[in-house]
């Protein structure tokens, strides 16, 4: 038979024991019970480091009508991003803030990428908004227009070429 001569460290010993295998247990659990077929959401920084950054054209928001191709956008979403060498129309010019910025592919993904995923909405959720008219598709990131002195009253389009932006400075969760 096993002798335990202090009782309090053995005691102390079990608990420890136990409670790291209880912590091994639920992150296998934890890892195991998480679906690969739904995407993760990452973060702007986290999508930073996927990737070698490129210069992008961002196309962006400026005015605050309603209606049309940007139905649910708002003024500082991000409505597509191209190419450095991609050419504009000259309606395209006037009706889009168009800025260079240094992104990851991930992070020009998530740029576009709406709030609201079908990753996030349950099976029933998923139906509803299939039928519903008017569907909210937000972004999740905007471009913060007063990091870039466009006030709030600019609603002209406009390109601005003479600088290259860092996400860090002009990007910002909604």
């Amino acid at each position: 038979m096993i002798r335990i001569v202090n009782k309090k460290r053995f005691a102390l010993f079990v608990s420890v024991l136990i409670l790291v295998i209880s912590g091994i247990i639920f992150c296998i659990w934890k890892y195991a019970s998480e679906d690969p077929k739904v995407p993760r959401r990452i973060s702007m920084e986290e999508a930073g480091k996927i990737g070698k950054k490129e210069t992008y054209q961002v196309v962006i928001k400026i005015n605050r009508l309603k209606g049309g191709a940007g139905g649910g956008l708002e003024r500082g979403d991000v409505i597509m991003t191209a190419a450095e060498e991609k050419q504009w129309s000259q309606a395209e010019k006037d009706g889009f803030l168009i800025i260079k910025m240094n992104l990851t592919p991930e992070q020009a993904a998530l740029l576009i990428e709406q709030k609201t995923g079908p990753h996030d909405m349950e099976e029933n959720e998923k139906e509803e908004k299939v039928l519903s008219e008017s569907s909210d598709n937000g972004r999740r990131f905007a471009v913060d227009l007063g990091k870039m002195a466009i006030g709030d009253s600019e609603e002209k389009g406009k390109v601005i070429f003479d600088k290259i932006f860092e996400t860090e400075d002009v990007i910002v969760a909604k």
